[in-house]
């Protein structure tokens, strides 16, 4: 009987029966919002074709820990982190501390690093060439479902490129509208 449960452990591996990319938000929820995110996102220099499916970049984009919290040893001549919940984004008014500290929570239980699901309309692998791909974070979610967080960036050659942080909110079953870019850069 131990020899079979050995066995058992080594051909199913624990983790497969879990959350692939957070231990707090279903795969599911988030597959949903990157299926809306690709087909209703920004497109930038590539045709929409329905032939033609978005580059995605495999290795997901991180957050910062600094996004979430002001580091306690920060000196006035270093550089000011981007925090999210700010008062000149006003972002540290529409969520309570308790929601603040749930985005901080999600951001701490990512665990894939790697989109590893097949997402709609989007062509997921190693390509050879960075031009034209997309990279994106797991996205973050309120914990009423209403506001999404994600970190996403677009490279389509030298001084062509764009990203930051973006906060959208949900309207109807599976729409979001853009709430706010936050850190949002281009070149």
């Amino acid at each position: 009987m131990k020899t079979i449960s050995i066995l058992l452990f080594f051909l199913f591996p624990v983790h497969s029966f879990g959350q692939t990319y957070s231990s707090q938000v279903p795969d599911s929820t988030i597959l949903a919002f990157m299926n809306w995110e690709i087909k209703n996102g920004e497109n930038y220099t590539e045709t929409r074709n329905i032939r033609f499916h978005r580059k995605i970049a495999p290795k997901t984009l991180k957050f910062e820990a600094q996004n979430f919290h002001k580091p306690d040893s920060l000196s006035p001549f270093e550089a000011q982190p981007e925090l999210l919940f700010n008062r000149n984004n006003k972002l540290d008014t529409l969520f309570s501390k308790a929601e603040m500290d749930a985005f901080f929570n999600q951001y701490n239980a990512v665990k894939d690093t790697v989109w590893s699901h097949k997402i709609k309309a989007a062509k997921i692998k190693s390509w050879k060439s960075p031009l034209h791909q997309y990279h994106y974070a797991v996205p973050l979610f309120s914990s009423d479902g209403k506001y999404v967080l994600i970190k996403k960036s677009f490279y389509c050659g030298n001084s062509c490129a764009y990203g930051g942080i973006y906060l959208y909110e949900k309207i109807g079953d599976n729409n979001w509208k853009l709430f706010k870019i936050l850190f949002g850069w281009i070149s």
